[in-house]
């Protein structure tokens, strides 16, 4: 399938049109961009801890966040969601993934949609 810059076209509204809708929608599942979050990311959160940290660390990347937190190491996991509202703003990066990694999930995914 092709994507032109009809994607990008209005109905008479001034709304998206129904085909812009469903091209969005094949491209990811929700129009919003997905955070790259990596393993080692150190982050703040808009609220403390109740020990009175702020910094957290990420231990686990999927559907769901594993953080550890770096006062009182007590590990929480997070909805990929909730974890986007409350970030406030990364403190440190992890290292990116290396490019054999990168190859081997692509791979992986290409087989699964056969």
């Amino acid at each position: 399938m092709q994507y032109t810059s009809s994607a990008c076209s209005t109905n008479s509204q001034g709304g998206p049109s129904a085909n812009a809708l469903r091209i969005t929608h094949q491209l990811c599942y929700n129009a919003r961009m997905v955070q790259d979050i990596r393993i080692a990311d150190v982050v703040q959160l808009r609220k403390p801890h109740p020990c009175g940290g702020y910094e957290w660390r990420v231990v686990r990347v999927g559907a769901d966040i594993g953080l550890k937190c770096l006062t009182c190491q007590h590990r929480v996991l997070l909805s990929r969601r909730d974890f986007e509202k409350r970030l406030k703003k990364f403190i440190a990066r992890g290292p990116e993934p290396s490019a054999d990694i990168l190859n081997a999930l692509r791979t992986a995914r290409d087989e699964s949609d056969v």
